[in-house]
C-alpha cells in the first residue's frame, strides 16, 4: 500500500476506509471549533528568519541549523514515520524511521491469500533504520535486521505503512514497536507486533539487536466479557498496526496497538479493536469496537492512558485505566472532539508537573466541515479531565499534520508539525515544518518557520525532543528528495 504524491496535492491512502494521508482542503470552509483566549487568530503573522524566532523568554534568540540524516530518492525515500527519541543520560538521540524499498518481493516463498483470488496480497517492502547522534554530533545509520524477527514465516521487510513508535527501557535501551514479522490477511509481512531493542555493543557504531514477538493473532486477547459474546472477537491473523509504547513506573513496558482481526473482511472492516501488552499479560482497551486508529500512549505512573480514533465515526478519544479487572469496564473514557476526523498521529506528553497535552491535527469536525487546524488539549489531573474545547494551535490554511509534543523545562508545551499552506495545495513554494510554543506567561502561542525551502516538499514526520536547557531538535522528512532530515535548534540571550 503506497501513498504517492502526484501533481501539487497529497493523495489520500485509503485503508478499510481510514485515510493516512494529508487532507490538503482549502480554508474556506466554516470552522466549528471555538478558539479559547489562548489560541492566536487566523491573521497573526508568523516571523521568518532566524533573527525574527522569539521563543518564550528568558532566552532572546532561537536559530535552526538543518541537515541531511539519509538522502535516498523520491521513489525509494527515507525518513517515512519517524520518531526521534533522546536519552538524557547519554546525550545520544535515535532517530527511528521507515525506508521504502518497492513492491514486496519474497525468493522461494508464496504469498497467496484466498480474498485475493489465491494471488499474492499487495504488499510493499520497507526497510527500519535507526540513526543515533551524540551531543550534537554526525549521524550514523544502521539498518535494523528484520530478518532475525523470531516469527513464523516471517519476512525480512515490513510491509505496509502502520506506523512504529519507540521509546528507551529502564535499562536505557533503544526499542522500537511495529507491525512485521509474517504474512496475515492483509499485507505478505508486517502481521505481528514485534519489538526490536538495541543494546550498545563497546567499540562499534552499530548496536545488537534483538526482538521479540508479543502478539501473533487475535487470540491473544480478549475473553468473553470484553468480546461481547461474539466467538469471532477471538479470530484473526492481523495485529500489531499503530503500535504504540511506553513505560510505566516499574520499568514495564506497555505497548497499544490494533487487532484487525481478519482485516479484509465484514468484521475486520467494522470490528478492529484497541489492545494493551504489559509483560506477557494482554488486555483489551476498547477491543472489537471500530476503534484504535493511530494510537498513542503514555503512562503517569502505573497509570496507561491513550489517545486514538475510531477507523469509522472519527473523534479525538482519550481513554484512562481506573481499575484492575482487567476488563474494558476498567477504562473511562473521554471523546474530546465527537466525530471529528483526525489525522495520522496525535501526540501525547506528560510535563514535569504531571499535567498531560494532547497535539492532533483534526481535518473536518463534527459535522463534516473543514478544519485542518493544529488542536492542543489539556489536562491537569493526570487524565481523569480534560479542558475542552481544546486551544486552537494554528488554523490558517492547512496545518498541523504528523504533530510531535514535548513540554519544557517549565511544563510549558512546545509542537513540531508540518504546514501545507493556504490554498491547501501542499506545493514545493507553500509547505514547511513549523514549531509552537506556548508562552506560559503570556498565554499564547509562538510559532515559527523552522524549515521552508521553495524547492523542496517537505516537513512531513515530524519528530521532538528538548534538551536539559529547553533547546530543540527536530526530525522530518523531505519527499522530493527522499530524505530524512534534522534541524538542530540553538539558543541563546538567556537560559529559558
Amino acid at each position: 500500500m503506497r501513498c504517492d504524491v502526484g501533481g501539487s496535492r497529497l493523495r489520500l491512502c485509503l485503508i478499510g476506509g481510514l485515510a493516512l494521508g494529508a487532507s490538503c482542503s482549502g480554508d474556506t470552509q466554516p470552522k466549528d471549533v471555538t478558539p479559547t483566549d489562548t489560541a492566536p487568530a487566523d491573521a497573526t503573522p508568523i516571523p521568518t528568519g532566524p533573527d525574527a524566532l522569539d521563543p518564550p523568554g528568558p532566552a532572546t534568540k532561537l536559530e535552526f541549523a538543518v541537515s541531511d540524516v539519509e538522502v535516498a530518492t523520491a521513489d525509494k525515500a527515507a525518513g517515512l514515520q519517524g520518531k526521534l527519541v533522546a536519552d538524557p543520560a547519554t546525550t545520544t538521540l535515535y532517530y527511528a524511521y521507515l525506508k521504502y524499498d518497492g513492491p514486496l518481493a519474497i525468493p522461494g516463498k508464496s504469498c497467496d491469500i484466498a480474498v485475493f483470488g489465491g494471488g499474492p496480497a499487495p504488499s510493499s517492502s520497507y526497510s527500519l533504520r535507526v540513526a543515533h547522534s551524540v551531543a550534537g554530533g554526525a549521524w550514523a545509520v544502521e539498518r535494523v535486521p528484520l530478518e532475525a524477527v523470531p516469527a513464523a514465516n516471517n519476512v525480512a521487510a515490513i510491509g505496509a505503512r502502520f506506523g512504529l513508535d519507540a521509546t528507551l527501557d529502564a535499562q536505557g535501551n533503544l526499542v522500537i514497536v511495529f507491525a512485521g514479522g509474517g504474512p496475515g490477511l492483509a499485507t505478505c509481512a508486517s502481521s505481528d507486533l514485534v519489538l526490536a531493542r538495541r543494546t550498545a555493543v563497546a567499540g562499534q557504531s552499530d548496536g545488537a539487536w534483538s526482538f521479540t514477538v508479543p502478539v501473533t493473532s487475535s487470540a491473544a486477547c480478549c475473553d468473553a466479557v470484553d468480546c461481547g459474546g461474539d466467538p469471532f472477537c477471538r479470530n484473526g491473523t492481523d495485529v500489531g498496526a499503530w503500535a504504540a509504547v511506553d513505560r510505566r513506573s516499574d520499568g514495564t513496558l506497555g505497548i497499544a496497538y490494533t487487532d484487525y482481526h481478519n482485516f479484509w473482511d465484514n468484521d475486520g472492516q467494522s470490528k478492529q479493536g484497541l489492545e494493551l501488552v504489559e509483560g506477557t499479560s494482554v488486555t483489551g482497551i476498547d477491543p472489537w469496537s471500530g476503534s484504535g486508529a493511530f494510537a498513542t500512549l503514555r503512562y503517569v505512573g502505573a497509570t496507561p492512558i491513550v489517545a486514538y480514533t475510531r477507523y469509522g465515526g472519527g473523534g479525538l478519544i482519550v481513554r484512562r485505566r481506573t481499575g484492575t479487572s482487567g476488563h474494558v469496564t476498567d477504562w473511562q473514557e473521554k471523546d474530546l472532539y465527537p466525530g471529528a476526523a483526525v489525522g495520522e498521529r496525535p501526540s501525547l506528553a506528560v510535563a514535569k508537573d504531571g499535567s498531560l497535552g494532547l497535539a492532533a491535527y483534526v481535518m473536518r469536525g463534527t459535522h463534516g466541515e473543514a478544519l485542518d487546524d493544529l488542536l492542543y488539549c489539556t489536562s491537569a489531573d493526570g487524565g481523569v479531565t480534560w479542558k475542552v474545547p481544546c486551544e486552537k494551535v494554528d488554523s490558517l490554511g492547512t496545518v498541523g499534520q504528523n504533530p510531535s509534543l514535548a513540554f519544557d523545562s517549565r511544563s510549558w508545551p512546545v509542537i513540531a508539525y508540518y504546514y501545507c499552506g493556504t490554498a491547501g495545495d501542499c506545493t514545493a513554494a507553500s509547505d514547511g515544518l513549523r514549531l509552537a510554543w506556548r508562552d506560559g506567561d503570556k498565554k499564547a502561542w509562538k510559532r515559527f518557520n523552522v524549515h521552508f525551502d521553495n524547492s523542496t516538499k517537505s516537513g512531513l514526520y515530524a519528530g521532538l525532543v528538548l534538551d536539559a536547557s529547553d533547546t530543540p531538535t527536530l526530525t522530518f522528512h523531505d519527499v522530493t528528495r527522499g530524505a530524512a532530515m534534522v534541524a538542530r535548534g540553538t539558543l541563546s540571550g538567556g537560559t529559558p
